[in-house]
């Protein structure tokens, strides 16, 4: 009989071990995974802010010997850890969500509008000093636009990706206007928040 105790009480202590273990071994999963997901938005701000003062300079001289190239935003390891921490109690906010879907988009506009951008800049390159005056003067209007949305799309991501690192799960949509996107940006990049530079910038962005 006292072994049998012994048995019983030796399963259930085993058992409750075991589940304990499961438990912290399955949060300590999932703080991980939450971890690298507000790194991604970091990494996605950090990567994006490097590019900004040098799309602001091709914005200033639009025909020039070297251009500002953005890398390729890659989403897959937001989206996985997305449906990861679905299936646990940190499943990331609805606001946070649809910003993700918005971003998904976004990134893709952001790959055509620079295709858009380097045809014209490939124009430039090919031609040199032999494209005439009027020519030139058409080439730089198109550089101007396509980099100015280029821009546009930088700055909305910057502010978007900002706001997630440092609202984490109480992200919310806000309504601000692009200056104000891109006095955040200018923050985040470490440099000079030029208004009328960025007034122009918005203004050329329109079609």
């Amino acid at each position: 009989m006292e072994n049998m105790l012994t048995g019983l009480l030796c399963a259930l202590v085993g058992g409750y071990m075991g589940h304990w273990f499961t438990i912290r071994l399955f949060n300590e999963r999932v703080n991980a995974q939450l971890n690298a997901f507000y790194g991604e938005f970091e990494l996605i701000q950090d990567t994006l802010s490097r590019s900004v003062k040098g799309l602001l300079d091709d914005f200033e001289m639009a025909l020039k010997d070297d251009y500002t190239r953005l890398p390729v935003l890659d989403m897959s390891l937001i989206n996985s850890l997305l449906l990861e921490l679905a299936a646990s109690k940190e499943i990331p906010n609805k606001e946070l969500r649809q910003m993700i879907i918005n971003l998904n988009h976004v990134t893709k506009s952001l790959v055509a509008k620079q295709t858009k951008r380097n045809a014209q800049i490939e124009k430039w390159f090919m031609g040199g000093d032999k494209i005439q005056s009027k020519e030139k003067v058409a080439l730089t209007s198109s550089i101007h636009f396509h980099t100015s949305q280029l821009l546009i799309v930088v700055i909305d991501i910057v502010f978007h990706s900002s706001k997630v690192v440092s609202d984490r799960n109480n992200f919310i949509f806000t309504k601000h206007r692009h200056l104000d996107y891109a006095e955040v940006t200018c923050r985040v990049c470490g440099i000079q928040f030029n208004r009328s530079l960025w007034q122009k910038v918005i203004s050329r962005s329109i079609p």
